[in-house]
């Protein structure tokens, strides 16, 4: 006897709902035909997380002979036809994400293959209407870094699916994958980077620890390297801009919301591969923050010092990023104490083309917004190769500024 199974899609297709319990998608189960249709007629809002588990199920579903039936009276919708949903539910040719035609402020769902990280590093920004290097940078390494985290923890017979979004209200980008794979787990166990029997939420914080998706994905399939930078740079920029990381895989669901982990348990429900959800914020970003048009640039002591009492020249990463918040948060103290002591500071970023206003902050912020000027002209900077002069201006900007309220307030206290 065939086993059948109905899907009614809510009219929102939110990271609530994928969680809910019991499921909106059976996602590990297997039916011989599943029919979709939309509750309460055609979703008018699905996130891209949700789109591509919908396309990685249903991938899924008819690699083991199942079949999926589209409902269309009830599910068609130009907005869910410009997503690309229809057309991968209702089994017709899925679009190579190497060939997608992105439509303004979205990048429709495709099928996603390692080959074509580079080329959605590089279009993505112009479909998303990103202009400054920072957000470009930022957002084209997160697309490549789980674009090739999705290549190790899938194995070669299985799919993946992408799709981006800009969404203007909330003045976010979200770009998400999903793969009907091996998961995280089997991957870092097949390089004995875990147990096979570990915990599969303990599994996915293990991949963000910088280095190791790297090394699974040298060792497990097809010699491949990605960039070097996997989870673990993606959760920093995610961080950054307080955004939110979503990585869902067997039954372990982590998430994060800005520097706050939310939930790393047991999923609601078994997902068969991985899936990621990539949030950003690109306003939050210092990379990405216009320059204050109070900003007076000539106060920033550039260039070396002579015998400076203090170097600090903080990690720079593969992507030009120096933007370790924990590195800055460890030496703000020794900065301080050099200035206290009336030393010089020398701060060489080796290069570095970006950072962000939270890391430059947690460094400078308390010394700038007590000691003011006096204190800026002893901070010297170099090594900057790129936007993350912007960042510093931001910083240096409102930290003075704060200086300046803090004096006044305290001359305006009766004696």
């Amino acid at each position: 006897m065939p086993k059948t199974g109905s899907l009614r899609l809510p009219s929102a297709l939110h990271l609530s709902a994928l969680m809910a319990h019991p499921p909106v998608v059976p996602w590990s189960t297997d039916f011989d035909e599943v029919t979709v249709s939309g509750a309460d007629g055609p979703p008018r809002h699905v996130e891209p997380l949700a789109l591509v588990m919908l396309a990685a199920w249903a991938d899924r579903l008819r690699r083991r002979g199942g079949a999926v039936m589209l409902d269309l009276p009830s599910m068609q919708s130009p907005y869910l036809w410009n997503t690309g949903l229809l057309r991968v539910l209702g089994g017709g040719a899925v679009v190579e994400a190497g060939e997608a035609s992105a439509t303004s402020h979205w990048f429709p769902l495709s099928r996603m293959r390692q080959q074509h990280a580079s080329r959605l590093h590089a279009e993505l920004p112009k479909v998303l209407h990103l202009t400054t290097p920072g957000a470009k940078m930022v957002v084209g390494g997160a697309v490549t870094e789980i674009a090739n985290n999705a290549d190790e923890h899938a194995g070669p017979d299985s799919a993946a699916f992408f799709a981006a979004g800009w969404f203007e209200t909330q003045r976010r980008v979200t770009i998400a994958i999903a793969d009907n794979g091996i998961g995280i787990r089997k991957s870092l166990a097949d390089v004995g980077l875990v147990a096979a029997d570990e915990a599969e939420h303990l599994s996915i914080q293990k991949a963000m620890e910088r280095g190791v998706t790297k090394a699974a994905g040298e060792v497990a399939y097809r010699g491949f390297r990605n960039g070097g930078l996997g989870l673990a740079q993606v959760r920093d920029w995610v961080r950054s801009c307080r955004g939110q990381l979503v990585i869902w895989s067997g039954m372990g669901l982590h998430i994060e919301q800005g520097e706050r982990v939310v939930h790393s348990d047991v999923a609601p429900e078994a997902w068969p591969g991985t899936a990621v959800m990539v949030t950003l914020y690109p306003a939050q970003l210092g990379a990405f923050a216009p320059s204050s048009s109070t900003t007076q640039w000539g106060r920033i002591q550039q260039g070396r010092v002579d015998s400076p009492g203090l170097t600090l020249r903080p990690p720079v990463d593969a992507g030009g990023f120096a933007s370790d918040k924990s590195w800055y948060i460890q030496h703000r103290l020794e900065l301080q104490e050099t200035l206290d002591a009336g030393g010089t500071v020398l701060v060489d970023f080796g290069g570095a083309r970006f950072s962000t206003q939270s890391a430059l902050h947690a460094l400078l912020y308390a010394s700038l917004a007590t000691g003011g000027e006096a204190v800026l002209k002893r901070i010297w900077f170099d090594g900057m190769a790129g936007p993350i002069d912007e960042a510093l201006r931001v910083v240096v900007d409102y930290s003075l500024a704060d200086h300046g309220r803090l004096g006044r307030e305290q001359a305006a206290k009766p004696e």
